[in-house]
């Protein structure tokens, strides 16, 4: 939403600020004030004292520092991009495909020169050689990446960019709720706040949604529907005379009056 606001210039109603900024502040407590960190990760920081990549910092603290850091980038980059993507839908005739390809290629591109820049590209075929099982896996999951970013770069042109950001947002805080009663790990006061905060959020804009619903619904009930007769009027019949004057004729009556037509 904020990228919306400055790269592209939206303008969006106060209740929709409030309601993105309390998923957000919901989101950010449930991370903040409680365990989220999976049991491998545990063992494996148990199992590696991870020193403070020079800067004399305990563990905890060098995995703060840089995972911030890594966050920060992502939310930067990932706001960015489904915002680009948004402008590029309105501003020129690219359909979805072609939006999947420019970037899965560009992806694998960047993919590939991290793999030689790390050394990492030659273990990995000589893994797949020992495992050629595994390539059954990676291209099952390479399948399922691509219908992902199908049904992503389809909500982004048919929504927008801020109803992307605010599913995404939402899906990852129930994959942790969500992982959190699967493992039986125990949720503290701050993440139940935090719970509620997203859950009430989410509450009020469906709520909204389905009040604005029925009232458009109602809206054009009454202007699919001719107006009745009015009472007392039943045998009376209107015969256009001029332009903005319609006669009012009475079989029983030998008189005519003329009235604005509306």
């Amino acid at each position: 939403m904020l990228w919306s606001t400055l790269y592209m210039r939206k303008i969006f109603k106060m209740t929709e600020y409030l309601h993105a900024t309390t998923i957000t502040i919901g989101c950010s407590v449930f991370v903040l004030t409680g365990h989220v960190r999976s049991r491998v990760a545990d063992a494996e920081m148990a199992r590696q004292a991870v020193r403070g990549v020079g800067l004399g910092m305990s563990s905890d603290a060098a995995l703060v520092v840089v995972g911030g850091g890594l966050m920060a980038l992502y939310l930067f980059v990932d706001g960015l991009t489904s915002t680009w993507q948004d402008s590029m839908f309105r501003g020129y005739p690219v359909n979805v495909c072609d939006q999947v390809l420019y970037t899965t290629s560009f992806s694998m591109l960047l993919s590939l020169v991290g793999c030689i820049a790390t050394h990492q590209l030659f273990p990995a075929i000589a893994f797949l050689q020992r495992n050629p099982e595994a390539i059954w896996w990676i291209l099952a999951l390479s399948a399922a990446s691509a219908v992902v970013q199908l049904v992503i770069s389809w909500t982004i042109k048919r929504y927008g960019a801020v109803v992307f950001a605010t599913i995404m947002t939402t899906r990852q805080f129930f994959s942790i709720l969500l992982s959190c009663m699967v493992f039986l790990t125990p949720l503290t006061i701050g993440q139940w706040a935090g719970t509620l905060l997203v859950f009430g959020a989410i509450y009020y804009k469906a709520a909204q949604k389905c009040s604005e619903h029925q009232y458009l619904h109602i809206a054009d009930k009454e202007e699919d529907d001719p107006p009745g007769p009015l009472e007392g009027d039943t045998e009376q019949h209107k015969v256009p005379l001029l332009e903005g004057i319609a006669v009012r004729h009475n079989p029983d009556e030998r008189r005519h009056t003329t009235e604005p037509q509306v």
